[in-house]
C-alpha cells in the first residue's frame, strides 16, 4: 500500500505589527461530519506554518495558533490551500469598542420557551481588545439551562440572573456574542445597546409584545411560522405561552421545535465564521494599502 503525505503552507502574520510571526505552535484539526480531531502540533518559524496531512481522506481542516499565551482560531480551511494567510493580534486592555446589531430567536416547546440572542461588536484598535470593564447582560428571573457560544477567549461568568462577559475582540471583524437559555411560561427582557440594528425573530403563535421594532415578514422554520421585528430602538420582548397536556400533541410540535432550534444553532456558527473571514480579508486589504 502507497501512502501519500501532503505538504502544507500557511503565513501567520501578527496583525498589529503587519508583520510575520517569530515563532508560535500550531495546532491542525480535521472536520469531519460535525465532529474535530487533533491531527498534530507543528511549529510556526519566520511567519510560516509547515504541516504534512498523511490522510487522504481530509478535506477541510480547523488550525488553532497560540501566540504570546492566547489561542488565534482559522475559519474553516478547504484542501488543498492556497495562499492563506493567518492573523494573530498583540492582545491590550486600553482602547474602545461599539455595538453593531442584535438579534434575538424565540421559539417554544409547549410551556418551555427557548431564547436564542447574539451580540454582534467591532472594535478599531490594531490590538485584540480585553476590556476592563465586562458587559452586563440581564436574564430573565426564571432562565436556566444557559449555554454560551461566544469566542473561546471569552471570559464568562454568571451572578444571580446577570451574564458578565469580557470580550476576546478581535479587530477588522465582527465579533459575535452568543447565548441560549430557557424560561417557563413567560418571560420579559429589554435590550439597550444604542441606536444599532435590533431583529427579533419570534414564533408567530406564540403570544407576544415587541415593543419598539416594526413587524416585518413571516418566514417559515421547521414548519413553523417565524413573525420578525425589526428597527433600530432598543426592544422590550414580553412572551408567554398557556401549557398544553395533550402528550401526543406535544410530541409532534416538539418535532419542529428541535429542528428550529437546530437551524438556529447552524445560522449562529455560520454568522460567526462569515465574521472571521470578513475579518481576514479586511486585513488583507489593510495591509496591501500600507504596502502600497
Amino acid at each position: 500500500m502507497i501512502f501519500i503525505t501532503f505538504l502544507y503552507e500557511v503565513r501567520i502574520i501578527n496583525g498589529t505589527e503587519n508583520k510575520p510571526v517569530d515563532s508560535a505552535i500550531s495546532f491542525v484539526f480535521k472536520i469531519e461530519n460535525n465532529e474535530i480531531n487533533l491531527i498534530d502540533s507543528f511549529k510556526v518559524k519566520n511567519g510560516i506554518l509547515k504541516f504534512d496531512i498523511k490522510d487522504s481522506s481530509v478535506k477541510t481542516i480547523g488550525i488553532q495558533t497560540i501566540y504570546e499565551g492566547y489561542s488565534f482560531y482559522s475559519p474553516i480551511i478547504t484542501l488543498p490551500i492556497k495562499n492563506e494567510t493567518l492573523f494573530v493580534y498583540d492582545v491590550s486592555n486600553e482602547g474602545s469598542y461599539k455595538y453593531s446589531e442584535y438579534g434575538a430567536f424565540v421559539v417554544n416547546q409547549d410551556s418551555t420557551i427557548v431564547i436564542a440572542e447574539n451580540i454582534v461588536l467591532s472594535t478599531n484598535s490594531k490590538k485584540v481588545l480585553i476590556p476592563n470593564e465586562p458587559i452586563k447582560i440581564h436574564l430573565p428571573k426564571n432562565y436556566s439551562d444557559l449555554q454560551y457560544n461566544g469566542f473561546p477567549n471569552d471570559s464568562v461568568q454568571v451572578v444571580g440572573d446577570t451574564l458578565i462577559i469580557k470580550p476576546f475582540l478581535i479587530p477588522n471583524t465582527n465579533n459575535v456574542i452568543s447565548f441560549v437559555y430557557i424560561t417557563h411560561k413567560r418571560f420579559k427582557l429589554s435590550r439597550n445597546f444604542g441606536n444599532i440594528n435590533y431583529t427579533v425573530a419570534i414564533r408567530k403563535d406564540l403570544k407576544h409584545s415587541i415593543k419598539n421594532l416594526k413587524k416585518g415578514d413571516i418566514q417559515k422554520m421547521g414548519g413553523i411560522d417565524i413573525q420578525v421585528y425589526n428597527g433600530n430602538k432598543p426592544p422590550v420582548i414580553e412572551a408567554g405561552v398557556i401549557p398544553h397536556f395533550n402528550f401526543f400533541e406535544v410530541i409532534n410540535k416538539n418535532r419542529y421545535v428541535v429542528a428550529g432550534i437546530f437551524v438556529v444553532v447552524i445560522v449562529l456558527v455560520i454568522l460567526f465564521l462569515q465574521s472571521r473571514k470578513k475579518g481576514e480579508t479586511n486585513s488583507k486589504e489593510s495591509q496591501q494599502e500600507d504596502k502600497q
